[in-house]
């Protein structure tokens, strides 16, 4: 429970501008977010996502973001996009149930066969030789991690949403600092799995090194994670540690059965 009283709503258009702004101060200090805006304009960073934030708001067909609102501030706090894939056609809520409960099940049984530690299947991303030879170039050395990292999420897509899935899962979340550590993040979370139990469905996420607690608490888990030595794309030292290395960076992939 939040130790504050907030109200959690559907944003609209006019939020667009202000849930940036939580975003960007959200991720100032996430050292994967703070390498990939090195060298870069951080107006055109922050302008990517406005532009991201106001298509969810504007499709209803398959997303739903939701604010969190200090009411005695009547500020923005926080936000999530929610995403639905494949069940909105299927009435059948056994059938949904059974489907969710079998999936969810096999990957929990993958993780624990095949994981060697408590981040179960684990993935240690290292930069090609011949990458490190073929750019010298800030900008070089981050499109690569952002190219591996984005391939991997799609294997992990590909594998979690086959053909025919019936799921929800979370595109983006993001707190005020001011505010992090205080519930907002886990009422939004709250309300998707709140409406994934009553659709009997399943939940995922790829979440942040930060996120990854948040989801924990409410009942999301770790079944297969992305390790990642920042230093090995590393564009320069890192701005905010003082032996100037970047470290470790670690995205796990987390889902939640549905819930009677």
């Amino acid at each position: 429970m939040a130790d504050f009283a907030l109200t959690i709503e559907s944003a609209i258009a006019e939020d667009v501008t202000l849930l940036t702004n939580v975003f960007m101060d959200g991720f100032a200090d996430d050292v994967h977010t703070q390498m990939k805006t090195t060298g870069q304009n951080k107006d055109k960073f922050a302008n990517g996502m406005r532009e991201a934030t106001s298509v969810w708001i504007q499709d209803h067909s398959r997303y739903t973001v939701l604010k969190a609102t200090d009411d005695g501030t009547k500020q923005i706090v926080g936000w999530i996009c929610w995403a639905t894939r494949g069940y909105e056609d299927d009435t059948d809520r056994s059938r949904r149930k059974e489907y969710s409960e079998k999936h969810a099940a096999a990957l929990l049984r993958e993780a624990q066969t095949s994981g060697q530690d408590q981040l179960g299947n684990t993935t240690k991303l290292t930069r090609p030789h011949e990458q490190i030879l073929q750019s010298r170039e800030a900008s070089g050395s981050i499109q690569q991690l952002e190219s591996l990292t984005s391939e991997h999420l799609q294997r992990w897509m590909t594998k979690v949403m086959p053909p025919g899935t019936i799921c929800m899962y979370i595109v983006a979340l993001v707190v005020h600092p001011s505010y992090q550590s205080r519930g907002a993040g886990s009422a939004l979370i709250g309300w998707g799995t709140a409406r994934a139990d009553a659709d009997a469905v399943f939940c995922w996420v790829h979440s942040s090194e930060s996120g990854h607690r948040a989801f924990a608490k409410n009942g999301f888990k770790v079944v297969e994670s992305l390790q990642v030595d920042l230093d090995e794309f590393s564009p320069g030292p890192c701005p905010v540690h003082a032996n100037g290395k970047w470290g470790q960076s670690t995205f796990r992939y987390m889902i939640r059965p549905p819930h009677d």
